[in-house]
């Protein structure tokens, strides 16, 4: 994940493809500050929408120290 709109430029597609061709997801725009260094369980759930390559995500942060 990364709290900046993309991992790329919009104009290049040079990082998006590798990333997902490998089987893992990028989640794009998550705000982070104010969360402690530590161990995490990190579900992302995503919206449905049909014949999109992308979509938002509940995402929610499990402390597993607490």
């Amino acid at each position: 994940g990364i709290d900046y709109l993309s991992v790329e430029d919009a104009s290049k597609d040079v990082v998006h493809r590798p990333i997902l061709g490998s089987g893992m997801g990028i989640i794009e725009g998550i705000y982070l500050r104010g969360i402690e260094p530590g161990e995490y369980f990190l579900f992302a759930l995503p919206l449905k929408i049909e014949g999109a390559e992308g979509c938002p995500v509940r995402a929610v942060l499990i402390d597993f120290e607490k």
